[in-house]
């Protein structure tokens, strides 16, 4: 029907539909247009080509155990036209089409959700380093030490440019 094709075009989602050699028939305008291929060239290529870390031969296997309505969920990496790649979140399921084996694919590119992982992952790093500075400070002895782990940690765990050189070159800096 025609809103079913104005839901598989317009998707912001990348979609497509496999034979069971793997091969994208009817690719929407999102997968095109997130891997920079054409329909045409798309339709050239198979599954596998465009996701380069699946072993073809299990994955085949897999989708002969499956039946009609059955579904499966992976992450992946397409790879795109121009030699770049794009995270995803891959789902696929088994049509009940008569006489062919087709897969339904749909997939999301995760770029966005594994940039914010890691940026979660580098800031829980950093708190975790400063915790260990302020127990490190705790058992100072000294202002002159106090300050050095300071502008240590400054350096190495938040990245700022302080030259210790400098304090020295004016004097303690703590009283």
């Amino acid at each position: 029907s025609a809103r079913i094709q104005a839901l598989y075009e317009n998707s912001p989602d990348m979609i497509t539909v496999l034979d069971d050699d793997g091969r994208l028939i009817d690719p929407n305008k999102r997968l095109c247009e997130a891997t920079g291929y054409d329909a045409t060239a798309l339709g050239e290529l198979t599954v596998f080509d465009l996701d380069e870390t699946l072993d073809a031969e299990a994955v085949k296997a897999a989708w002969a155990e499956m039946t009609a309505g059955d579904r499966r969920r992976r992450e992946g990496r397409f790879r795109c036209r121009d030699g770049s790649e794009i995270p995803v979140d891959v789902h696929l399921q088994r049509l009940d089409l008569t006489g062919d084996d087709r897969f339904m694919l749909i997939a999301r590119d995760v770029s966005e959700r594994l940039e914010r992982l890691r940026q979660l992952r580098d800031q829980k790093a950093k708190i975790e380093a400063l915790h260990d500075v302020a127990a490190d400070i705790e058992a100072c002895e000294t202002p002159d030490r106090v300050y050095e782990l300071v502008v240590e940690a400054a350096e190495s765990i938040l990245a700022f440019d302080i030259c210790i050189a400098d304090r020295a070159a004016a004097g303690s800096l703590v009283p």
